[in-house]
């Protein structure tokens, strides 16, 4: 009973203790787990949109570092047809633009360079296989949290509904 429990033990933290990639929203393929980075890799939708601004702007102290990646994986299975979704792209786009935008005075104040567009990692998951490769196989009604240490190795996994926890987390993982 005591080795079956520490297997399951062992076999839950190393969900994604491989290298997770994608390719985001600017075509870039991204590692979602990059070594040499704590990695926070959050879970959307659509019905998500206000949480997530609140989750991210929360996390505006972290974003710009260069030990630091934090991605979103959006959760579109089935909810947007084949035509639509170059709209939905050329939507979130905007977005990421006005968010950059909000950022740069972030950047400026804590003395990061670069520009803050280039760490706005999101994925527009249509048929679901990056949010297979991070275990995310059902429909969440709330933001879903992955923090990887940074040898790329996951070391929590929860459901937030605000930046605090997330914070929690990316500080045991440094």
């Amino acid at each position: 009973m005591v080795f079956t429990l520490a297997l399951a033990a062992v076999s839950a933290a190393t969900v994604c203790a491989f290298a997770v990639s994608a390719t985001d929203v600017d075509g870039r393929s991204i590692a979602l787990n990059p070594a040499g980075k704590v990695s926070v890799v959050l879970y959307l939708n659509g019905d998500l949109d206000e949480e997530a601004r609140k989750i991210s702007q929360g996390l505006d102290s972290y974003t710009g570092r260069g030990d630091f990646q934090v991605a979103r994986v959006v959760d579109l299975r089935g909810e947007v047809p084949p035509v639509a979704r170059q709209t939905v792209t050329k939507e979130t786009l905007k977005q990421l633009d006005k968010e950059a935008a909000r950022l740069k005075p972030v950047y400026a104040r804590n003395g990061w360079g670069g520009n803050p567009r280039s760490d706005l990692n999101t994925v527009l998951d249509f048929h679901g296989g990056t949010l297979r490769a991070l275990g995310w196989t059902q429909t969440y009604n709330s933001v879903q949290v992955i923090v990887f240490n940074k040898k790329g190795v996951e070391v929590k996994r929860f459901a937030a509904s605000s930046a605090a926890p997330i914070i929690t987390a990316i500080k045991a993982a440094y």
